[in-house]
């Protein structure tokens, strides 16, 4: 292993570590966003912010009220003001890398929200024995998005230092609200694809074991949900007799 390699590594696992202490749910990740945007400024890497690329006519699952308490935890924790005014109240961001060079467009994508689960406290938890356990009561890095932006972040170093062997442009995008499907369709549709050649995305794993890396071409880890909207109707006399049968379509419904 060369030094630049062992370099990212290194700097992989402290990054993973500091998210991995300050999880954020999704629409809230205002502290990861502004990591990741103060260290693609520290590459020389142009971004952009959310507000500029979401859809927000696709967002889903976004609560106000949650996004207000986020926002004065994120400032509580360091982040700017003008940073917070510059998101527009929309967390998720996106680097731009061009070599300069004729080439495709490849866009990598990774998730930066956590889930609502209360991490261990135990002595022999891998976390508390490291001294980066979530500080966020409720909620913790469970999914693995801490390591994606850890790893997306590595991989945009380490094409900035290898530029000069790379073609055409590079997106690293990191979305907010990957968990719920919330915020998946509002990236999808607000452009930032249009002019990509190759998607790549990627999830750690059980299935491959240390220093390996599965490639798929379908989904891997991924899900589609499906919006239901149910409109109550005046019970027919029969159902007032018998109810059971007013609400006979759930059991169907819990099959899709």
């Amino acid at each position: 292993m060369n030094r630049e390699t062992s370099d990212l590594i290194e700097q992989m696992i402290q990054d993973r570590r500091q998210i991995h202490r300050r999880p954020k749910l999704g629409w809230t990740e205002f502290e990861t966003t502004s990591f990741v945007a103060n260290r693609l400024e520290y590459l020389g890497i142009e971004y952009k912010l959310g507000v500029d690329f979401l859809d927000k006519a696709s967002i889903q699952g976004r609560d106000e009220k949650d996004v207000e308490r986020a926002i004065e935890r994120a400032l509580e924790h360091g982040v700017s003001q003008s940073f917070i005014e510059k998101t527009g109240g929309y967390t998720g961001i996106s680097g731009i890398l061009d070599t300069g060079r004729p080439g495709p467009t490849i866009a990598i994508r990774a998730d930066l929200d956590a889930v609502p689960v209360q991490e261990s406290s135990a002595e022999e938890h891998e976390a508390v024995k490291g001294n980066y356990v979530s500080e966020i009561p409720g909620v913790m890095h469970a999914c693995g998005h801490d390591a994606h932006t850890s790893i997306l972040l590595a991989v945009a170093e380490w094409a900035v230092r290898n530029k000069e062997h790379l073609v055409g442009k590079y997106k690293f995008i990191f979305q907010p609200a990957e968990e719920g499907v919330r915020g998946g369709l509002a990236v999808a549709n607000g452009g930032i694809f249009d002019d990509v050649d190759e998607i790549l995305c990627f999830h750690v794993g059980s299935e491959c074991k240390l220093g390996e890396v599965g490639i798929c071409e379908g989904g891997y880890l991924a899900t589609t949900k499906l919006n239901v909207v149910s409109r109550a109707l005046r019970p027919m006399p029969d159902q007032i007799r018998r109810p059971g049968r007013a609400h006979c379509w759930l059991p169907a419904m819990r099959q899709l």
